[in-house]
């Protein structure tokens, strides 16, 4: 086996600011709220909802069908046994 290779020792240089110096922040002006959100067009929310549709489709018809099935085996089941 190889010799390890020594880690280099990393040095930090302190410029006297820290991760939550937010000073810097208070100068500037906030930003004005309008109370009202961006509603996106008719086309382009009924092509997210029939594009979600389409993806929803064929486990929604796996489901129904395993459903109608186990109704049926059930009930075949409660019918010859009753």
């Amino acid at each position: 086996m190889g010799k390890k290779k020594k880690k280099e020792r990393v040095i930090y240089y302190d410029d006297g600011s820290s991760v939550a110096d937010m000073s810097k922040l208070a100068s500037k002006p906030k930003l004005e709220y309008k109370g009202t959100e961006p509603i996106g067009s008719f086309k382009a929310r009924s092509q997210t909802f029939f594009g979600a549709m389409k993806m929803m489709f064929m486990p929604m018809l796996m489901v129904i069908c395993g459903l109608c099935i186990l109704y049926m085996l059930l009930y075949l089941l409660f019918f010859l046994l009753g």
